[in-house]
């Protein structure tokens, strides 16, 4: 066997290679190019690479792709003769783009090789950064790097702040009212006069034990100003309030009440789009203090849910009844209820309602 394939192997290098004179073959005077250092916000760079044709055969560039919207190539589209020159030209844009790269480009032929690997690297000096791109969301004449902000979780039990930066790219000082927002919430603008080319922060603070409700909360304020290009600037506070619970040890956990569902996913099988459907979720206090649901959200205005009671003494059951009008479109829809309590192992608990929506009704 071993003298079989040791006979083979150079019987069939001899067919390939004289196969390939047969085709196009491209030679490249160089496969790769370095650019050096450059800027940022200086020209793009742009190096093209030639190669012959030294086959016998015409030979042509099928394909030419680079690995990253950062490089356009732009290459010879017609066939090349033998002995014939042609090119794949790349164009390299540094912008938003700093520090070093290396970069391929992959061409494909039809001749020999079929597949050609082209390289290009440099080292990008980075630009200095304007105010524009500091703080690219224009409110006016106020620029900030955005303007909504999220403070992620905080339990009933606590307070938050944050600051967002901002900047006053016009001509003339601007100057903020006094910011009115709900009792939970309160923004502060410093500095309170804002000259031209100069820098402040807006100051938020959270008050989880003022906020009344629960889950995740959204809260639009308008801040006034004197800014004639936009007198009003639309500021978004945003939060998860958790309940807080005192710690408990183990017995204390033992007498706790207890919220437990009969089930927690229901599925409504087929339901006509024209028609509004009803599932109800039993639940139970198993616990052996009173149990009481602070809230019940559902996660679009196409579901809607009502508990019967929202105190259950140790050992009662309830009912959680739901109603679900389809969004206006045939298909699968899945939907969730979450409920709030003042169950301490699992305050927050989600119900999940699934229905395949069909045009007319369906068994």
């Amino acid at each position: 066997m071993k003298r079989i394939l040791i006979t083979l192997i150079p019987a069939l290098l001899i067919y390939f290679a004289a196969d390939a004179q047969k085709m196009g073959i491209l030679d490249f005077e160089e496969t790769s190019f370095d650019f050096g250092v450059f800027a940022e916000d200086g020209p793009m760079m742009s190096y093209t690479f030639y190669f012959v044709n030294k086959g016998k055969a015409p030979v042509k560039l099928e394909t030419v792709k680079a690995e990253c919207g950062c490089t356009t190539p732009k290459w010879t589209k017609e066939e090349v003769l033998p002995k014939d020159t042609g090119k794949v030209s790349v164009i390299f844009d540094p912008m938003n783009r700093p520090g070093k790269f290396n970069k391929s480009i992959t061409v494909t032929t039809n001749g020999f090789p079929q597949q050609v690997m082209l390289y290009i690297s440099g080292n990008v000096t980075p630009r200095v950064k304007t105010a524009k791109d500091l703080y690219p969301t224009e409110l006016g004449n106020l620029r900030v790097l955005i303007n909504h902000i999220n403070l992620g979780e905080i339990y009933t039990n606590e307070e938050d702040s944050v600051h967002m930066a901002f900047y006053n790219d016009g001509e003339e000082t601007i100057v903020f009212a006094e910011i009115e927002t709900p009792p939970h919430l309160k923004i502060h603008a410093d500095p309170k006069f804002l000259p031209p080319g100069e820098k402040g922060r807006f100051i938020i603070y959270f008050d989880g034990a003022k906020q009344e409700d629960l889950g995740f909360v959204h809260e639009k304020v308008m801040v006034k100003t004197n800014d004639k290009a936009q007198p009003e600037k639309e500021l978004i506070v945003m939060a998860t309030v958790k309940q807080y619970f005192s710690p408990l040890d183990e017995e204390e956990m033992a007498n706790a009440p207890k919220l437990e569902f009969k089930q927690d996913v229901i599925d409504y099988g087929n339901i006509p789009l024209d028609r509004t459907s009803e599932v109800t979720f039993e639940y139970k206090n198993t616990g052996k203090q009173p149990l009481v649901l602070y809230k019940v959200k559902t996660s679009c205005g196409c579901t809607a849910s009502q508990p019967e009671k929202e105190k259950l003494e140790p050992g009662e059951s309830s009912k959680l009844r739901v109603t679900f009008t389809p969004p206006g479109k045939v298909g699968y829809e899945e939907k969730t209820i979450t409920v709030w309590s003042n169950d301490p192992l699992t305050p927050q608990q989600t119900l999940t309602i699934k229905a395949n929506v069909v045009a007319t009704s369906a068994n």
